[in-house]
């Protein structure tokens, strides 16, 4: 498959043995990896729902605060 040529192999391959490569990776630049190559992760296994059970389980947070009373229009 031409699609592997241009794999990220050392995120793709421990993903798709439901191992978690992310430590020192910055998450969130990582998802059109994920996305792009869905093809070959049906192929070599689900990586990309590993991908997703892993940052949004363990490795998902919310910065910033919500305001008691409100979004307040402008």
């Amino acid at each position: 498959m031409l699609a592997r040529r241009f794999s990220h192999e050392a995120l793709l391959a421990p993903l798709a043995k439901a191992r978690d490569p992310l430590d020192g990776l910055h998450a969130n630049t990582q998802v059109p990896k994920v996305v792009g190559f869905q093809r070959v992760a049906e192929v070599t296994g689900d990586a990309a729902a590993f991908y997703w059970r892993t940052v949004t389980r363990t490795r998902s947070f919310a910065t910033g605060m919500r305001r008691q009373t409100g979004i307040r229009s402008v």
